[in-house]
């Protein structure tokens, strides 16, 4: 047996309205006790006025996000050095010693995973780690350095491994 609909899907209105009756093909009056409301939404168009608002707040956005990467930029280079920053985006990394494992070295990338190497050289962990809230990439990397300056036990013990 199919379900019936009754309703006036199709309306004019922005809210439609029609009921679900699972059981039988024709509605019965012990069958509208257990009926379905289901409501379709149409979508409205915009106004002008509204699109330009839109429009307003995202140009406003981006400005935000351009001047929050640029001063997250500046805090990098001043943290770590203008050499340092200049290898950072040459190369793709910057090591940071571990204070508690000698010889041990930390390559923090400017994305992708913080490699772990060891006296020798050699690449002997990979460490997944990034902050709960969305920041600029300028930002990630210092948190990582900083962590791992400051509470390198934290970051391996939250940190996944590959």
């Amino acid at each position: 047996m199919s379900p019936y609909w009754t309703g006036s899907a199709g309306s004019t209105t922005t809210a439609d309205t029609c009921a679900y009756y699972p059981n039988n093909s024709t509605a019965s009056a012990s069958d509208t006790a257990t009926a379905w409301i289901i409501i379709y939404h149409t979508e409205v168009a915009p106004t002008e006025e509204e699109l330009r608002a839109r429009l307003e707040r995202e140009r406003e956005y981006r400005k935000q996000q351009e001047l929050a990467t640029k001063r997250a930029e500046e805090l990098l280079k001043e943290y770590i050095g203008l050499a340092a920053f200049g290898k950072l985006y040459e190369v793709g990394y910057i090591e940071v010693d571990s204070r508690r494992y000698k010889g041990r070295k930390y390559r923090v990338p400017d994305a992708g995973f913080i490699e772990v190497i060891d006296k020798d050289g050699q690449v002997i962990d990979r460490l997944c780690i990034h902050p709960r809230v969305q920041c600029p990439l300028a930002d990630q990397i210092l948190s990582k350095i900083v962590l791992l300056e400051l509470d390198e036990e934290y970051v391996l013990d939250t940190a996944n491994h590959h």
